[in-house]
């Protein structure tokens, strides 16, 4: 089973995460899976603009803990930075990637800020559970976070671990 479901309508391709039993969580595999859709959108001249989304009632949440657990270097083997980083990959794709988020983007709020535009319904919480659970952002986030929603922001979010709401974030920017 793909978990990434590939829908194209006119000139818009939308990517839907399948695994929401799990959170949509990014696993290695799907993490290569959207690598490779974003590199394929690179070199279309048909598609004009990328939806990303999630199956079910949650785009995407975290990274998948258990395989976190067993692997000597997660950080290298997840790819989050460097020339083939999924991050890269998706910032040197040519067309608007619009994030569509259903509920909530908590860590997986990393991969909604990789998006050029988000959308959002009322609904919506966004936050950063790092600091709840004492772990340390990776630079990708500390980085980026601040830039989108300003350094206030950033602390409320990342540092205190407080979810806000689709007006709060969408004043911040």
């Amino acid at each position: 089973m793909a978990l990434v479901k590939l829908k194209r309508k006119y000139n818009i391709a939308q990517l839907k995460l399948t695994r929401p039993k799990v959170l949509n969580v990014l696993s290695i595999d799907l993490i290569k899976e959207l690598s490779r859709h974003f590199k394929v959108f690179s070199d279309d001249t048909y598609i004009r603009a990328v939806i990303l989304t999630g199956e079910g009632w949650v785009p995407c949440v975290v990274v998948d803990l258990k395989e976190l657990a067993v692997l000597p270097n997660a950080a290298d083997h997840f790819e989050w930075h460097g020339a083939n980083s999924l991050m890269d990959i998706m910032r040197a794709c040519p067309l608007p990637i619009i994030g569509a988020i259903n509920v909530f983007a908590i860590t997986g709020i990393k991969l909604a800020l990789w998006c050029g535009f988000l959308i959002a319904a009322k609904s919506v919480r966004f936050g950063d559970t790092h600091a709840r659970v004492v772990i340390i952002q990776s630079r990708g986030l500390a980085q980026l976070l601040p830039r989108v929603v300003g350094i206030s922001g950033a602390k409320q979010i990342s540092l205190i671990g407080e979810m806000t709401g689709t007006k709060t974030a969408q004043a911040w920017g």
